[in-house]
């Protein structure tokens, strides 16, 4: 069994409080009153971390967000160039074709046109 319950589910601005107010020196008692929230939990969020709030890790705005991503795939399945996807994302082209090359999507054999076609 878990000595130390179970996590609380609370949101990034109930944590990013929770933090601010342990550092600015208030009690768990007066944090726990602040935020309405059981005085146990808010010991547990501490206690996980060791008393130090953990680094928030930041997306950097560079990168390609799942939707991004999926809308890829779905204009390769579509047979659109890698241009054309990057058009309609409003990324550089660049950015699609190393997304493309690095995740090897996968391409069409040549002889599914011609089985396509009838001509087998």
């Amino acid at each position: 069994m878990n000595k130390e319950g179970r996590p609380p589910n609370y949101t990034p601005e109930q944590f990013d409080e929770i933090w601010d107010l342990y550092k600015r020196g208030s009690k768990l008692w007066d944090i726990a009153q602040a935020l309405d929230i059981n005085p146990g939990s808010i010991h547990i969020v501490l206690h996980r971390h060791g008393g130090i709030a953990p680094y928030r890790r930041a997306i950097r705005q560079g990168h390609l967000s799942l939707d991004e991503r999926e809308e890829i795939s779905r204009g390769i399945a579509g047979g659109n160039s890698a241009r054309a996807i990057a058009r309609s994302l409003g990324r550089s082209a660049s950015t699609i074709s190393r997304e493309i090359a690095e995740k090897r999507w996968p391409q069409p054999l040549p002889c599914d046109k011609g089985s396509e076609a009838g001509s087998v």
